[in-house]
């Protein structure tokens, strides 16, 4: 009997020292030496940006000009003119040159045209803008975001969290997302973005590379592989036949190429196999690279699929000024709420002791354990927290204290299962809102899912493995004791 009650003592004592870890590590987090502080290895909360800071990235409609490469005919025209021209004397000659000069500015301003010619500066095109960033910040998980247009100036305000994933908002507003293969002689357009149906990503390892002429001494590749419609597909058909490798007269390969530009740069120039049938190609936009640059370039390489993926901008924009925000009044409700739970369930926790004693202590111990691993998987569920969340957060958190009232007032005849069913029936509501809520598209409510969810998931079985086997190891010490 002794022995008995003594394992039992153990493994209650153990369950306690688990909980007590999982706080430790919850609460105070995980220390390492950093230079000379120490930082938590935890990730941290997400707040959303109505909580915490906020940027706001503006983005201008670009004004600039782009000259305008002048016809044949239009250069035949102006030779033929000054050939007809005859003069009779120097002052004519003289006045006839400073004529030129000036028609030539004249002709060279106007062949600057605007990069954004005033018909696509319409109210439509300003919102197909707005839906394709806010596809392509989807898409670069970049949820919390709130795009607004001002429809008079064509300025896109920004409203993104504080945090790192700011820094490449920029890359997915000033890229138009266009993708083509042109002549590399003559710049002729052989296969337009509107023959691409998508792009897909790749990176691969190359044999290990020991040529002097490699800077970076690595081998990992990024690239694109290309998808054509059923149009591009026949083009390509019929280019593949035609962009080949030529013998010259003195044997050398002489190579008819044609390049594959991103957003008018030329990131790769190729040429076909005849006998080849191409259904996509694979193009590689960066080689050789090292491992200490493998980041940079994976980033790099999803940017452009995602911006091409998410359809050509209709007009260019570029990056004007960032400001920061700072919602005090959100704070101070944040703050307020933190508060108030900690004050609620320290009164819950002391009614529980008081009414229960023993098993309200040891069901005290438990809350505090449940309320540590649930806020560890909210770390690490790195969902933005809106305050509605966080009101989440404190509704689970009761709702796991009611459950263990409730079994602390299950008798031996009842089982865990039983009790957990007949719980479950009673919080259905929530359970559904829980599960619907976590595929919203809207932040609010997909944030209060992800609360919802994590923490009614963690509750079946931490209350099981803790809580349902402290209270059963008390009655069976306290039988041992009476049995004596």
């Amino acid at each position: 009997m002794k022995k008995d009650k003594s394992t039992k003592i153990l493994w209650m004592i153990l369950l306690v020292l688990i909980i007590v870890l999982i706080a430790a590590v919850s609460f105070v987090g995980i220390l390492r030496r950093n230079l000379n502080s120490w930082e938590n290895i935890l990730p941290d909360y997400e707040l959303s940006r109505e909580l915490d800071k906020m940027r706001v990235l503006t983005f201008s409609v670009d004004d600039s000009t782009e000259p305008v490469e002048e016809t044949d005919e239009e250069v035949t025209d102006e030779t033929t003119t000054e050939v007809n021209q005859t003069v009779s004397d120097d002052e004519e000659i003289s006045e006839n040159t400073e004529d030129s000069s000036e028609e030539t500015e004249t002709e060279e301003e106007a062949a600057e045209v605007p990069v954004n010619p005033a018909e696509v500066l319409t109210n439509t095109n300003y919102d197909k803008v707005k839906e394709i960033i806010e596809k392509r910040l989807a898409k670069a998980e970049i949820n919390d975001s709130e795009i607004v247009v001002d429809y008079e100036t064509g300025d896109i305000n920004i409203y993104v969290p504080f945090n790192d994933q700011a820094n490449t908002v920029a890359d997915y507003v000033t890229a138009a997302g266009d993708i083509q293969l042109v002549d590399t002689e003559t710049q002729e357009v052989l296969i337009s973005r509107d023959m691409i149906s998508s792009v897909q990503s790749y990176s691969m390892i190359n044999p290990d590379i020991s040529d002097s002429e490699t800077t970076s001494g690595g081998s990992l590749e990024y690239g694109l592989q290309i998808n054509f419609t059923n149009d591009g597909v026949n083009k390509l058909g019929e280019i593949s036949k035609t962009y080949i490798d030529v013998i010259d007269e003195d044997g050398e390969s002489d190579p008819k190429t044609l390049d594959v530009q991103l957003d008018g740069q030329t990131v790769y120039t190729t040429y076909f196999d005849p006998k080849g049938d191409y259904q996509y190609l694979t193009i590689p936009v960066y080689t050789n690279v090292s491992e200490s640059q493998r980041e940079l370039y994976e980033s790099s390489i999803r940017i452009y699929e995602t911006n091409i993926n998410s359809g050509l901008l209709p007009i260019k924009y570029v990056a004007n000024y960032t400001t920061y925000l700072e919602n005090d009044t959100n704070k101070l409700a944040l703050n307020i709420l933190i508060i108030a739970s900690i004050a609620i369930l320290a009164i819950m926790s002391i009614y529980m002791i008081i009414r229960y004693k023993g098993k309200g202590l040891l069901g005290v111990i438990s809350q505090i354990g449940y309320v540590a691993l649930f806020l560890l998987l909210v770390r690490f569920a790195k969902e933005p927290l809106t305050l509605f969340a966080l009101v989440s957060i404190a509704v689970v958190s009761i709702l796991n204290y009611v459950f263990i009232n409730k079994l602390i007032k299950k008798d031996s005849k009842t089982t865990y299962a039983q009790s957990l069913v007949n719980f479950a029936l009673k919080i259905m509501p929530i359970i559904i809102c829980a599960i619907v809520f976590v595929f919203a598209t809207s932040i609010e409510l997909k944030s209060v899912g992800v609360v919802l969810f994590w923490g009614l998931l963690a509750l079946v079985p931490y209350n099981l493995i803790f809580t349902d086997n402290l209270f059963n190891m008390q009655n069976d010490i306290k039988k041992i004791g009476g049995k004596k």
